[in-house]
């Protein structure tokens, strides 16, 4: 593995939780989004073709959302396929961080 890797695999092998948005601006608590199918009353239509993750379009109170959520078990097995979804919400922490520079107005929000 490289060292990015192993950065990723020490994060994920320590339990520590990474919390990218404001849990405030969620519209449904993490329980329930946790929780979330393909049959959830709210789920407008569903995506299972990922490597990493669910992706759901729910409809919440009149506005539309997109929740991604990892899969248990990865469908790529090498140590990138494992780490990607980490990898993705990493970067978005990163974005979070500079969400208010004029340069990436344009980036999507994440709650």
């Amino acid at each position: 593995m490289n060292e990015r890797q192993l950065q990723q695999q020490k994060f994920d092998l320590s339990g520590e939780s990474l919390v990218v948005g404001n849990i405030d601006e969620c519209p449904l608590s993490p329980e329930q989004l946790a929780l979330t199918t393909a049959e959830s009353d709210y789920v407008i239509e569903s995506f299972d073709s990922g490597l990493t993750a669910e992706v759901f379009h729910i409809r919440v109170e009149g506005r539309d959302y997109i929740l991604k959520k990892r899969r248990p078990q990865a469908k790529v097995q090498n140590p990138d396929g494992q780490y990607s979804f980490l990898n993705e919400v990493q970067r978005r922490a990163d974005f979070k961080a500079v969400e208010h520079n004029p340069d990436f107005r344009h980036i999507v929000k994440t709650i």
